[in-house]
């Protein structure tokens, strides 16, 4: 096995949507899988650009791992 970290996410929305649903159905149940599979889409099509960032760990092509870290913003902190 040779695993490949990669950034980015584009062309991988759907590998990744599937990848967080099946871990956490495993873990935690069906309705958990399908409410972070629901998060992940969510972020994914909707998170600006720049304020994404996507790492995936890839053996031979198929994501198996990945970890997606968005900006955490405060309405009262005017930063």
């Amino acid at each position: 096995m040779t695993v490949k970290i990669t950034t980015g996410f584009v062309g991988r929305e759907q590998a990744l949507t599937e990848l967080f649903a099946t871990t956490f159905t495993t873990s935690e149940g069906p309705d958990e899988g399908a409410l972070i599979a629901d998060l992940v889409r969510d972020l994914l099509a909707e998170t600006p650009t720049k304020d994404i960032r996507v790492f995936c760990a890839e053996d031979e092509g198929l994501v198996i791992g990945a970890a997606i870290f968005t900006r955490l913003t405060y309405s009262h902190d005017p930063h």
